[in-house]
């Protein structure tokens, strides 16, 4: 005897399968914006590769977790597990809480070329002396075209917020981003993540 339900049951179960491909399909086609400049422009390896360090503000980087909440100094308003913060010294999940190499240290970290291919990018930034000493630049065939500042010592804040750049006139260009600590006085570093299309 045949059981019922069981022609109910492999209907709903090839719709739940079928709904789920469809969902997968959408996320990866039809919303492009929630990808990566390149791969690791987010960070997420734990590491620096496509980006190339001078200096030594980028020697422990990048920041593994919310290390600026254990400090006392608030959250970083991270996204993901890994971020720029040169203020930081927790690059690993082993390394203490709350350890810090301060705002002595200065350089640049650059990225690899990278094609924009979208209209907007975005990007996670805080901390920051408000000048262009802290910021974060982008650089289309050798020349600089939009750039964006810290501000931390005018909110007095480590959180990190979106920013969101109109890219569609330099759209098919070739382009690099390059993320400054230029100062060693009071806020003299930045928090930045995530850059990716939006």
């Amino acid at each position: 005897m045949i059981d019922k339900w069981e022609p109910f049951f492999w209907k709903s179960l090839s719709l739940s399968i079928m709904a789920l491909i469809i969902f997968s399909i959408c996320v990866n086609f039809y919303f492009p914006w929630e990808k990566p400049l390149f791969d690791n422009s987010d960070f997420k390896k734990g590491d620096l590769t496509h980006w190339t360090a001078q200096g030594n503000a980028f020697n422990n980087q990048p920041t593994y977790g919310d290390n600026s909440f254990h400090r006392g100094r608030g959250t970083a308003n991270l996204r993901g597990a890994y971020w720029i913060g040169t203020y930081e010294d927790h690059h690993t999940q082993d390394r203490p809480w709350g350890k810090v190499q301060g705002d002595g240290p200065i350089g640049t970290l650059t990225s690899n070329p990278f094609i924009i291919e979208r209209d907007h990018i975005g990007f996670m930034i805080g901390g920051g002396d408000s000048t262009l000493n802290e910021s974060v630049a982008l650089m289309v065939d050798g020349q600089e075209v939009l750039d964006q500042s810290g501000w931390g010592n005018i909110i007095d804040t480590e959180t990190m917020s979106r920013i969101v750049w109109d890219v569609s006139r330099w759209k098919g260009k070739k382009a690099r981003l390059i993320i400054t600590d230029n100062s060693s006085g009071p806020w003299g570093h930045i928090n930045v993540a995530d850059f990716r299309y939006m």
